[in-house]
């Protein structure tokens, strides 16, 4: 059996093979527009098993993911309590539904079960939130409309719910026991606006409007203030002789980094960093930058991201409200995340499967753990009884490393075994030194 090239993703490696047709020139030409299709979906979770074929219009099929874990602490990942703690859930069940509508246009919806424990269930080193489970509902995470004809034009726009082209991932549903800090700045969903280019020679471009959550501190309404923008190219490098090898690089800029996924209320989010406000929250815009960069070359494949805030986030939080608190924290508080991994494939048993490494860090995380305001006197910076950053502070790696070993058990299933060691920020304002986690992870993904 011959191995196949592996696509750049230490949780989530999808193998793929070349195609081969009498039709040399339809052949370029169809992965020509396949690559420019993978451009308009960069972000999404896209049907990668199903083909046209329900009345050649409507197509269906989905992923699930089911994890087994255990780890140091009570809840495995963190750097809660030195507990140890195990767990056994669905992280995610999708069905995927596309309808071609015209040549030219097409609707994709994305209905999404989420069965993970919530990111911010930590209340104390000692106790958790009734909340620990995540709400179980089943949610369209992504609805929208595709308008593109690659075989006349390059240009393409997107309308409706979707994750906006601001970073790059191959998997939204990474649980937060192995999500990097670069993924948790990157990822925003939501009402967005997306036109863009994705030429067929590999260059690519968008610009995107994105109605966020937040809005400015000195404004009440929540109108649409978010957009970003992103350049890139992918292909391969046949014209440097070199065929078999594929890159893809970015880069792109939002607006405003207090909207990704992460950050907002709309997905779990600690309410202490809003000061127990569960209303649209007040940010003054925090711009961002993300760069990503990937090869794969016949079994070997790497690839690294960066992303960060451009401008002091403690300055926008603290504008208006207490200047002492802002200066203070004025040169420590732009949080980036970024990293790098790389995979290998090869057989076992006959069986397509990898070995995937990865690092990942951060800097300037500590300041999620800046003093709130102290009871009673409404002054900043004079109480530790709580940290402004919520529970971030449990949650966010200084630096982590992963290690992965998945096999294709049979056609469309996958069981991936996945360590991470990580280590915690030092947060001196509370007396915590810093943490170690160590988790071992089962997880089964399964597509149809």
């Amino acid at each position: 059996m011959k191995l196949k090239p592996v696509v750049a993703s230490l949780i989530m490696v999808g193998l793929v093979t070349p195609v081969f047709a009498d039709d040399v020139v339809a052949v370029e030409k169809a992965k020509a527009v396949s690559a420019q299709q993978a451009v308009v979906d960069q972000n999404s979770l896209v049907n990668g098993v199903c083909g046209e074929g329900w009345f050649n219009r409507i197509t269906i099929g989905g992923v699930a993911n089911a994890v087994g874990i255990i780890g140091n602490h009570d809840l495995p990942g963190s750097f809660t309590t030195t507990n140890n703690g195990s767990d056994l859930y669905i992280n995610n069940a999708n069905l995927l539904v596309d309808a071609t509508l015209s040549k030219w246009s097409k609707v994709s919806l994305n209905l999404a079960y989420l069965g993970a424990p919530t990111a911010f269930s930590m209340v104390s080193d000692t106790a958790k939130q009734n909340s620990y489970f995540g709400s179980h509902k089943i949610h369209a995470d992504e609805v929208y409309i595709t308008l593109a004809d690659f075989a006349r034009t390059p240009l393409y726009a997107k309308f409706g719910k979707a994750y906006v082209p601001f970073g790059e991932y191959n998997d939204p549903y990474v649980m937060w026991q192995l999500e990097s800090p670069a993924q948790m700045i990157s990822q925003a969903n939501g009402p967005t606006a997306i036109v863009g280019v994705a030429s067929d020679f590999g260059f690519y471009a968008s610009v995107f409007a994105l109605k966020g959550d937040t809005h400015p501190v000195n404004s009440t309404t929540n109108n649409i203030r978010n957009f970003g923008a992103k350049i890139g190219y992918k292909g391969n490098l046949e014209r440097f002789s070199s065929p078999e090898t594929n890159v893809n690089f970015n880069v792109s800029y939002m607006r405003n980094m207090w909207d990704s996924s992460f950050f907002t209320t709309n997905d779990n989010s600690p309410q202490g960093i809003w000061n127990g406000n569960s209303n649209s929250p007040a940010r003054d815009p925090v711009g961002a930058l993300a760069v990503h960069f990937d090869m794969s070359y016949k079994a070997l494949s790497v690839y690294a991201d960066w992303a960060g805030a451009l401008k002091n986030m403690a300055s926008a939080y603290y504008v208006n409200r207490d200047s002492t608190t802002a200066l203070s924290y004025a040169n420590s508080s732009k949080f980036w995340g970024a990293n790098i991994n790389a995979a290998y494939a090869f057989e076992t048993l006959e069986h397509d499967s990898s070995l995937g490494a990865g690092f990942q860090f951060s800097g300037n995380g500590q300041w999620f753990n800046t003093p709130t305001a102290a009871t009673g006197n409404g002054a900043y910076g004079v109480s530790f009884n709580a940290p402004d950053g919520g529970l971030f502070d449990y949650i966010i790696p200084k630096w982590r490393i992963l290690g992965e070993y998945k096999v294709n058990l049979i056609k469309h299933t996958d069981l991936s075994l996945i360590y991470a060691y990580s280590k915690s920020y030092d947060f001196a304002l509370t007396g915590s030194n810093a943490r170690s986690s160590n988790v071992g992870i089962a997880r089964l993904g399964v597509r149809f």
